[in-house]
């Protein structure tokens, strides 16, 4: 028995070993570089630029879950709908876990799953590419700056690039091992991403759709919409109970559109989004405050300020349509190269970031091309590049910063500088 033992643990330290060697290396290199950012380089540009730690506020929100029991922007305990959950309950996990580590905590969890985001990564190119290939595409991202820089705050980004690259992986997954338990896996991870940003939402539909249409089980492709919308429906509970309003996850659109139609006749400064947040909604806040009462409650004026918020932009849209089309142009390129207000603090890092973010784009650009030529919609990939740019085309009518380009950056260099062409 001993030597049985033995033996099964030598087998175990040899695959580890080739594990690591083949493809553990890399994670390896991806947590130490994330790690000495923001523990060591970080700390040094505070000095150098606008750096707010919790800009989002998904760690107060985090606070309010551990604090409150509500999904609330902490010290207040009042319940928000202009989140989603998930995020913030994995804050609360983590705080729960040691308070006096937050918020250090989070972002050491963060350069987690940017490690771990490479193994998917890795997998996803060595479906379709080379070992060596797959080894300096995840290498590459791994020492991306721009991914690096987002595992320093409490931001939500790096969390959203995991679960849009784990997406990716369960649909290859899917495709070569077709099966109930496989399209589990396509739903669960469906589920929780609408759950992070409702971005992900019309992915319930375009997956099975896709998936139908390529031929697979109905039973299949039913099995994933029906899973996500199971996943989703809880939190849609919660905010009907909450607000009597149907809000499947969040609400922001009508935010967040006014925010955009700012930049369309503004140009971006180092307070832009401060400007476009005066000029734009703080109006309406005070109006919600005015016709409300002051012992109106936070979810109450957020939804007052969403409706109407969304009710200017697309009156403004109906009167103005070249407006809309000016919008349309401008946020098709911020999405990929407006750096936010670090962009006037941080010239250097922002010409080498327009450099690799071009670089990726184009690359990306000649991989859809020519898929879609050869392949047509004949397979996984084809419906992957769908959810890519469909993820890139529904923010234009919105809002547009190229932080939102960041979930796609890992699958775009898998088939940019990974796909093996075939005449």
């Amino acid at each position: 028995m001993i030597v049985f033992y033995r033996g099964l643990l030598l087998m175990s330290m040899l695959d580890f070993k080739h594990f690591f060697l083949e493809r553990g290396w890399i994670s390896l290199v991806a947590l130490a570089a994330s790690l000495l950012f923001c523990f060591v380089v970080f700390p040094y540009l505070t000095h150098k630029a606008f750096l707010p730690y919790d800009i989002d506020g998904h760690g107060s929100l985090g606070q309010g879950l551990y604090h409150c029991g509500t999904l609330s922007f902490y010290p207040s305990c009042e319940s928000t709908i202009e989140r989603a959950p998930i995020y913030p309950l994995i804050v609360l996990g983590i705080i729960a876990i040691h308070p006096d580590w937050y918020p250090h905590s989070v972002v050491v969890f963060q350069c987690l799953i940017f490690a771990l985001t490479i193994q998917v990564l890795f997998s996803i190119v060595r479906s379709f590419a080379s070992l060596r290939r797959a080894q300096l595409i995840s290498l590459a991202c791994a020492l991306h700056p721009y991914l690096i820089w987002f595992a320093s705050r409490i931001w939500i980004e790096l969390f959203i690039v995991f679960l849009f690259t784990l997406l990716v992986f369960t649909l290859i997954r899917f495709a070569s091992q077709p099966s109930l338990l496989t399209a589990v896996g396509i739903g669960l991870v469906l589920g929780i991403a609408c759950l992070t940003k409702q971005t992900f939402l019309p992915y319930i539909l375009i997956i099975p759709l896709g998936l139908y249409l390529l031929n697979y089980k109905k039973s299949q492709a039913l099995l994933i919409l029906v899973l996500s919308l199971l996943i989703v429906t809880p939190w849609t509970v919660r905010n009907w109970k909450l607000t009597h309003h149907l809000i499947p996850v969040q609400i922001l659109i009508g935010y967040n559109m006014q925010i955009g139609d700012y930049l369309v006749d503004h140009s971006p400064s180092r307070e832009w989004w401060l400007l476009a947040y005066k000029a734009n909604l703080e109006p309406i806040e005070k109006e919600a405050k005015e016709r409300l009462g002051e012992k109106s409650t936070s979810w109450q004026r957020e939804i007052y300020l969403e409706q109407k918020a969304l009710a200017n932009s697309l009156s403004h849209y109906l009167n103005k349509p070249i407006f809309l089309l000016k919008k349309l142009a401008i946020n098709a390129w911020a999405f990929w190269f407006m750096g936010g207000i670090n962009t006037y603090y941080l010239p250097g890092l922002y010409v080498l970031f327009l450099i690799l973010q071009g670089t990726v784009l184009l690359f990306f650009v000649e991989a859809t091309w020519k898929i879609w030529r050869y392949d047509g919609f004949k397979n996984i990939h084809s419906l992957i590049l769908i959810l890519v740019w469909f993820y890139f085309l529904s923010h234009l009518p919105v809002l547009s910063e190229s932080r939102f380009s960041l979930p796609l950056i890992p699958t775009m260099m898998a088939y940019g500088f990974g796909w093996p062409f075939k005449k």
